[in-house]
């Protein structure tokens, strides 16, 4: 996420930093760390994000979307080859203990 305010002479500024942030209804939503980086919550749905600096909030945009991950694609892989010792004898837990 980021913030950045806008002047009336025409310039910006980032205030990322700055910002007081706030994510609706929390903790469901998720939070927004101080660089601006989002961690969702535990539900999935559409969350606004809002970010206050000098006592101006914007109006959260059209929200965050969270919905649920699911496998894209799986890849197999050979596990590598083990060596016992050590009373590891049999037990492929402790592969890579030598």
């Amino acid at each position: 996420m980021g913030a950045t305010t806008y002047w009336s002479d025409g310039s910006t500024l980032d205030v990322t930093s700055a910002a007081t942030w706030a994510c609706a209804p929390s903790p469901q939503c998720g939070s927004v760390s101080a660089s601006g980086l989002y961690t969702a919550g535990n539900s999935v749905g559409t969350y606004h994000v809002t970010a206050t600096v000098s006592g101006v909030t914007n109006n959260g945009g059209s929200g965050v979307a969270v919905t649920v991950a699911t496998i894209q694609s799986l890849t197999q892989r050979e596990r590598p080859s083990c060596k016992f010792g050590h009373g590891d004898e049999g037990n492929p837990g402790n592969c890579g203990v030598a």
